[in-house]
């Protein structure tokens, strides 16, 4: 699944865009929302400019909760990894799970 961000999304706006996405596609995301924006920052720090998405970008969300984010006029990648859920194991949106 992915998601197009337009340049100009604050950081801030991201996990909700992510949640309501993955709940669309009934995919549970491992994390929150701060986990969100702690990793997309630290591990693709070259797409913000301050609080903003400076180029457009897709946001790909695998059915195991990783994320890729990707420029797409510059080919930046990377792949910010989260921590999987065992299949057994549900999740509440309220349940706050750790990271790798």
């Amino acid at each position: 699944m992915s998601i197009r961000i337009s340049a100009g999304t604050t950081l801030f706006d991201l996990p909700d865009i992510i949640f309501a996405a993955a709940d669309q596609k009934g995919i549970q995301l491992p994390i929150t929302s701060p986990d969100v924006i702690v990793q997309l920052k630290s591990k693709a720090p070259n797409i913000f400019k301050d609080r903003n998405i400076k180029k457009d970008a897709d946001i790909y969300i695998t059915e195991f909760g990783d994320l890729l984010i990707q420029e797409l006029d510059g080919g930046f990648r990377s792949r910010v990894g989260m921590k999987k859920l065992p299949k057994s194991s549900p999740r509440s949106s309220k349940m706050p799970l750790a990271l790798e």
